[in-house]
């Protein structure tokens, strides 16, 4: 494989991931789909193609876009805020399944305060 087909498929790979981090909307689902599918084909051309491609490129590369979703908010979840809840209850040393999140008092948007 030419060598700028390779590094025009990272870049092409590169803007699909930053695509689905920061602007895909799961609601508009032709996009999102037709976005993760033309991703998976790129990963498949790339690693099981007739072509060789190192895998420490390939390696480089995964590392590379999970940088680049560092700084995304999970927009795919609703469940985002539930876990956070979770983590707070098990750092302040309480039971999970104890407190309800509709409960009034039991957690301050600042994360600081629980309720005992």
């Amino acid at each position: 494989m030419p060598a700028n087909m390779k590094w025009a498929s990272l870049v092409l790979a590169s803007l699909l991931v930053i695509f689905l981090g920061y602007f895909a909307d799961r609601t508009v689902f032709p996009a999102f789909t037709a976005a993760w599918f033309v991703l998976f084909l790129l990963y498949g051309w790339l690693a099981f193609g007739h072509h060789h491609v190192p895998v420490r490129l390939l390696v480089l590369t995964g590392i590379f876009l999970r940088v680049l979703l560092l700084f995304s908010i999970p927009n795919l979840s609703d469940d985002v805020f539930r876990f956070l809840w979770d983590g707070r209850l098990t750092v302040a040393a309480r039971l999970l399944y104890g407190i309800s999140t509709g409960v009034s008092g039991c957690f301050c948007p600042g994360g600081t305060c629980f309720a005992r």
